[in-house]
């Protein structure tokens, strides 16, 4: 199973920073979060999601776009836009899966 993001750019007792990168037609594999996260879009692009209950969404992502979700979430993500794509993760470890 994949990691969260790309790379871990910080981490302490509470949170978990991750920085993803997808370029175009770059995919990040199926991964499961272990604690409910945000992330900020920094670089936007259009995203192809995976869900684990065999659902496909296509989603268009903006620089400053805010998205969060909850530990358990099962999914993979594909870039299938045009540009590179890339966010802030952030995991908040007070909430274990």
């Amino acid at each position: 199973m994949a990691e969260v993001g790309t790379k871990v750019i910080f981490e302490d007792d509470e949170i978990k920073v991750w920085n993803l990168v997808l370029d175009p037609g770059e995919a990040l594999g199926t991964h499961t979060h272990g604690h409910d996260y945000f992330y900020y879009v920094v670089e936007g692009s259009e995203l192809e999601i995976h869900r684990e209950d065999g659902t496909v969404d296509t989603v268009a992502m903006a620089p400053g776009d805010v998205v969060s979700g909850k530990r358990g979430a099962t999914h993979d993500a594909r870039n299938v836009g045009g540009a590179r794509f890339r966010n802030v993760l952030v995991e908040i470890k007070g909430t274990p899966a």
